[in-house]
This record gives C-alpha cells, structure tokens and sequence, in this order.
C-alpha cells in the first residue's frame, strides 16, 4: 500500500512539468517578439519607406530640371503631398528616427526651395547655409540613402543611441 502511494504521488508530480515548460518556453518566445522581433520589423519598414520617398524626391529633381516650365510647376506641386505622406508614417521611437526625419525634412526643404527659386527666377539660389543647387541636394541625398542603408542592413535603431 505505501508503494502505490508513492507511486500516485510522483504521476501527479510529472503532470506539472510538461506544462511548466510549455509555458516557459512560450513567455520567452513571447518576450522575444515584442522586445526585439518587432522593434526591428518597424525600423526596418519605416527606413525602407523612408528609402522609396528619398527616391521620389530625387526622381522629382531630375525631372524637374529635365522638364520645361508646365512641367516644372506640377513637379514643384506634387512635393507638398509626397511631404504629407512621409508625414502620416509611424515611426519608431528612436534618436535615430529622429535624425532621419530631420535629414528628410531638410532636404524637403531645399529641394522646394530651390525648385521656388528655379520658377521664378533661375540660377543659383544662395541662403545663410550656403548655395543650394542640384548637386548640394544630390549629395545630402546620396548621404541620407548611405544613413538609411545602414539602418536596414542592421534593422535595429537601439544600436546608434
């Protein structure tokens, strides 16, 4: 009688550990998804996002030093909504989302800034930061392109804080 006791009592013992480890097994498969799996999954979305507008203003520019006046202003008017667009994206809360979007945002600026200054009056346009011209722009875009490159080949932004 004291064997089957004994005998019960380490069945009921062993019907606790299976379930123990499932459940440990699952949390960590959880806690790893949300903690790294999908931070990187949004970094690396935002910045491919990123990536495709960069390449519509650049495409914009060439266009638009390409096209001839009627040209030059639809291009000059459709850069507000490509601007808007990039805006409604959610980004990653990261310093360096941050400076992508700073970066973005200033080539955004010269761009249309430039392409003001091309309609009305043609030539260089000269500000307290220096002369913007085409090649000023290609460059900060080629330099933005390399930043954001470098996010989706690592695809984590906690990397550079």
């Amino acid at each position: 009688m004291y064997k089957s006791y004994r005998v019960r009592e380490v069945k009921k013992g062993k019907k606790w550990v299976w379930p123990a480890i499932v459940i440990l097994i699952l949390g960590t498969a959880c806690f790893g998804y949300f903690s790294e799996y999908r931070p990187r999954v949004k970094a690396k979305n935002y910045a491919s996002y990123v990536m495709v507008t960069v390449t519509g203003v650049e495409f914009k520019l060439q266009n638009f030093m390409a096209g001839d006046a009627g040209k030059q202003e639809k291009i000059f008017a459709s850069m507000s909504s490509l601007w808007n667009k990039f805006e409604k994206i959610d980004p990653p809360d990261e310093n360096r989302t941050f400076t992508i979007m700073w970066k973005m945002a200033k080539i955004f600026e010269y761009t249309k800034k430039f392409m003001e200054h091309e309609l009305k009056k043609g030539g260089g346009l000269t500000t307290a930061e220096g002369t913007i011209s085409p090649k000023e722009i290609a460059e900060r875009i080629s330099e933005l392109k390399f930043f954001i490159d470098e996010t989706i080949e690592y695809g984590n932004f906690k990397r550079w804080n």
